[in-house]
């Protein structure tokens, strides 16, 4: 089946639409933290991996450069993260406070999250997975 393009703007309205929703909603829980969401994206993933350099940040978030520098700047003068040479490497770290904000955070997202997907089976979030992966292999 092939799809014209009043159906592809069809489905591109609907994921821009969602996705609006999704990120107003997220938006209202972090702003009061002082956060914003790529600022809450890259604590999350330092909270994961414990430390990061600025390069795998940049890979791992898919963000260009300087918008990791800004941001790391913005969190370190917020006491959030700090960097720390490991091994002849420059790493990010999460300091107390940065922990403590995203164990306090991340529920909050969660639970958005959570709203958003809940309809889904396993075998439809399997299918969703399999989609997004292929949009982006085949065009990216």
């Amino acid at each position: 089946m092939t799809f014209t393009f009043e159906s592809s703007m069809q489905h591109w309205n609907a994921i821009q639409r969602i996705h609006g929703r999704y990120s107003k909603e997220v938006n209202d829980v972090l702003k009061p933290k002082g956060l914003s969401k790529s600022q809450f994206d890259l604590l999350m993933t330092l909270y994961h991996q414990e430390s990061a350099t600025q390069k795998s940040l940049e890979r791992t978030l898919e963000l260009s450069s300087g918008a990791i520098s800004q941001t790391v700047k913005k969190l370190l003068a917020e006491h959030l993260v700090i960097r720390k040479r490991i091994n002849r490497e420059k790493r990010i770290l999460l300091t107390e406070d940065g922990t403590a904000l995203v164990q306090k955070s991340a529920p909050e997202i969660e639970e958005i999250d959570d709203r958003y997907f809940r309809a889904f089976s396993t075998k439809d979030h399997e299918t969703f997975d399999q989609l997004l992966h292929k949009m982006q292999s085949d065009h990216f």
